[in-house]
């Protein structure tokens, strides 16, 4: 089992205080740490109650220490070999391990939480839009403002990744963050890219939820009017099959 981090060893360091180099290398074999201050014995330090493994959730660190890292690591494999630069990543190790099965967030839960944070992206308080009201405009004006179900590149407006409202969660679920309501934040498109699987802290991110003053409601006020005001040749509501349901759950009725 890989050594993910050293809980004694100050990873807030810069680099140049490589005090992990005075670790045993039979430490890192078998991933655990001893107690500071104490000698490290012949036999498994898993078979003496004298030592303790570390914690096995990830440090938190920021993009500074990992470029440093990165960094030293480069030069250190130049100059002195691969086994030296390896010594230089030590701490930012990271052991691969299987993210969740990720359930998706319901759409009324999506809505409720839209609706919470008034439509507002919670990172960086710039007003958004609800997907489906941006590939309606798309379906009324296919050649003004394309909108693709995929996002393909190069076959939609620049303006929907950065208008369309997303779900957040600010304990991403890869690292054990759940659906519950307190995990969810409404983000447009690029603070969600951004953050991805991040803590907010790791990448100089900040939480506004409590900031938010907005009585922006993200054209949903007009969306029922928009959608049923417009038919296609035959007569039929336009991209009825999908936007019926969400036409139902962001109309201000459904509230």
């Amino acid at each position: 089992m890989g050594l993910r981090y050293f809980p004694f060893l100050g990873l807030g360091l810069p680099a140049s205080e490589r005090c992990f180099r005075q670790v045993p290398s039979c430490v890192l074999a078998v991933g655990c740490v001893p107690t500071w201050g104490m000698p490290l014995p012949a036999r498994r330090l898993s078979q003496s109650r004298s030592y303790a493994r570390p914690r096995m959730s990830e440090p938190t660190l920021t993009v500074d220490q990992y470029r440093a890292a990165v960094e030293a690591a480069v030069r250190a494999a130049i100059s002195d070999g691969r086994e030296r630069g390896r010594e230089e990543l030590r701490p930012i190790w990271f052991q691969p391990t299987p993210a969740p099965d990720r359930k998706s967030v319901p759409n009324a839960l999506r809505v409720e939480v839209f609706r919470r944070d008034t439509f507002t992206c919670c990172y960086c308080l710039s007003k958004v839009i609800p997907e489906p009201i941006l590939r309606l405009l798309g379906r009324i004006y296919p050649d003004e403002f394309p909108h693709h179900p995929n996002w393909k590149a190069g076959c939609m407006h620049r303006a929907i990744p950065l208008l369309c409202a997303e779900v957040d969660h600010v304990r991403p679920v890869a690292r054990g963050g759940s659906n519950e309501i307190s995990n969810l934040r409404t983000a447009c498109a690029p603070c969600n890219t951004r953050k991805a699987d991040f803590l907010l802290e790791e990448i100089g991110m900040t939480d506004h939820t409590d900031e938010i003053s907005s009585g922006w409601d993200g054209l949903t006020g007009s969306y029922r009017q928009l959608w049923e005001s417009q038919r296609d040749e035959s007569g039929k509501l336009l991209d009825e099959a999908y936007q019926v349901l969400w036409v139902k759950l962001l109309s201000p009725a459904a509230q």
